[in-house]
């Protein structure tokens, strides 16, 4: 991801997460960013993130409790894939409905038909 802060543009890679790029909102894990990069911090003017001494906006408040990031997601090219060998089910759509947060075959099966997920290689469901 990009994120902007006081010393400009840094890119930062936050590990074990998964992205949809074609979706039109994507969920930030909080705490996979406090276990990657550091602390965050919620107050009634924003989200703010912090490491090595630095602290940054990472977001402003939004409708309904949610806070709008300031962030571009940059995506690898192509998704980290484990082999779906060895998992209950045995299949990838399988694998992809565990990965995806246990998704309805009919919301996997929207994300296939249209391509809007990078990596997910399902040939039938």
């Amino acid at each position: 991801m990009s994120m902007k802060t006081p010393q400009g543009m840094k890119k930062g890679v936050l590990t074990n997460v998964w992205h949809i790029p074609k979706l039109s909102r994507n969920l930030f894990s909080v705490g996979r960013f406090t276990k990657d990069v550091g602390p965050v911090t919620f107050t009634k003017d924003g989200c703010y993130g912090k490491a090595k001494g630095t602290k940054w906006k990472i977001g402003a408040r939004e409708v309904k409790g949610l806070f709008k990031l300031q962030m571009t997601p940059v995506a690898p090219e192509q998704a980290n894939a484990a082999k779906s060998s060895g998992c209950q089910g045995g299949t990838k759509s399988y694998l992809w409905h565990l990965r995806l947060g246990h998704i309805g075959h009919d919301g996997l099966n929207c994300i296939v038909t249209k391509n809007i997920g990078i990596g997910i290689d399902i040939d039938e469901l």
